[in-house]
């Protein structure tokens, strides 16, 4: 770690990258037409790349020279400014036989493949002082807080190996018959943090059948995809036995709440990305269930009549057909569901019955009306679609349900009316006398 030394003029960083340039000419493999350097620090902690295009544009990785390091700790200390810090990147791009064009960053935060520790940041600090309206965001962030471990994900292997011809090979032992339904609803209703409707996995039990669209959930220790339910419900094969037993230890139950900081890290583990601290990804199911988080902790208005509305169904294509992306239910906890929302209090009854979307052969099916919970409004429809075609409800739906244990409340005369008012469409406008 170097300290600032007496400020560099612009003709002396020049002759420090031409020391440099020379040292890339005499170093370098024979044959280089193009070497992308890039050097990122604070503190002590330092990141480099550089890589060497030949003549044909191949890269390689290439060593640099400890004297590189040396000039490059002291073009930085050189161009510190007082109160104003000096760089934390630089880059630069040689071309053969000499050329070269630089760039640094005194405010951008590097994109280290590795965080930094929190010592590092203050060293930075200490070293290169800077003013407050001269420290950027992430410099002051890393000085200032406590980094804590990153939770381990863990994500199940399917079966126990594959012989010579990529056939599953399967040893564990089965899940007693009176666990399966328990682990069943476990691997269904933990938090979704990737929904793909598109694509899917291949059964590789039954020759690759393709099985539309995946699921990837987690409940902060462990992640897993579809197939996971999928191989346990069709063929009795038990998840990995470390994970069952997870699962046993939580006896059966979800957790309430999942960190934020888990469910970004169990989404890098699932898709293979490097697990960075300050990088960790973030889906649009990751978002919408941080939300639902909130909105269950806000504190309710007391003369608050929010409802929220059951979706029937995800979406509709451009025919206007139906889109559904939803894992069925148990058939015990079907029976639980139905029961929950035949239970819902009438808000407003309806005449006659629409077409069932799902089966056009059979028009003027489904049942209209709204029933409610007091914090929920939903069609018979929701009801119809689950019990005639196995459709889960509205995802948030149902983990409002299983929250309640699925034993509907008593909704009041108030919350009731207001529930009314809420589907009860608003009279039109008369015509304005002339």
């Amino acid at each position: 770690m170097t300290t600032p030394s007496a400020p560099l003029t612009p003709p002396e960083e020049n002759a420090l990258i031409e020391e440099i340039t020379a040292i890339v000419q005499h170093e370098i493999p024979a044959g280089w037409r193009e070497l992308y350097l890039q050097y990122c620090v604070v503190g002590s902690y330092v990141e480099t790349i550089s890589t060497v295009k030949d003549t044909a544009g191949r890269p390689q990785h290439w060593n640099l020279p400890t004297s590189i390091l040396n000039l490059l700790e002291r073009l930085r200390a050189g161009m510190y400014r007082p109160g104003g810090g000096t760089w934390n990147f630089f880059a630069a791009l040689f071309t053969y036989p000499g050329t070269y064009s630089v760039k640094y960053e005194r405010e951008r935060e590097p994109d280290w493949f590795n965080y930094p520790a929190q010592h590092d940041f203050q060293t930075e600090l200490t070293q290169f002082p800077r003013t407050i309206e001269n420290t950027p965001d992430w410099l002051q962030r890393g000085a200032q807080e406590e980094q804590h471990e990153l939770p381990t994900i863990s994500r199940p292997e399917l079966f126990d190996g594959v012989t010579p011809d990529q056939k599953p090979i399967i040893t564990r032992p089965p899940i007693p018959a009176s666990e399966v339904p328990a682990v069943l609803t476990y691997l269904r209703t933990a938090p979704a943090i990737q929904i793909r409707e598109t694509g899917g996995f291949y059964d590789l039990l039954e020759d690759r059948k393709l099985i539309p669209g995946t699921i990837v959930r987690t409940d902060g220790t462990w992640v897993w995809p579809t197939p996971v339910a999928h191989y346990l419900e069709k063929y009795g094969i038990s998840p990995d036995p470390a994970m069952l037993e997870h699962i046993r230890t939580n006896n059966f139950q979800v957790p309430q709440e999942i960190p934020e900081v888990n469910l970004r890290v169990a989404y890098a583990v699932i898709t293979n990305e490097k697990v960075r601290r300050h990088r960790l990804p973030i889906t649009t199911e990751i978002q919408t269930y941080l939300a639902q988080v909130a909105a269950r902790k806000a504190p309710m208005p007391s003369q608050s009549y929010d409802f929220y509305h059951a979706r029937v169904f995800d979406g509709q294509t451009e025919n206007g057909d139906p889109v559904v992306n939803r894992e069925p239910l148990t058939p015990e906890e079907k029976e639980k569901v139905l029961a929950y929302l035949v239970a819902g209090d009438i808000v407003l009854s309806g005449r006659g019955r629409v077409p069932d979307q799902l089966d056009p052969e059979h028009p003027r099916r489904v049942p209209v009306a709204w029933l409610t919970d007091g914090t929920w409004l939903w069609q018979p429809a929701v009801r119809y679609y689950l019990e005639k075609h196995d459709l889960a409800p509205d995802p948030a739906f149902l983990t409002h349900i299983r929250q309640l244990n699925y034993q509907i409340p008593t909704v009041n005369d108030d919350t009731r009316q207001a529930a009314t008012r809420a589907v009860t469409p608003a009279p039109s406008n008369p015509a304005n006398p002339s």
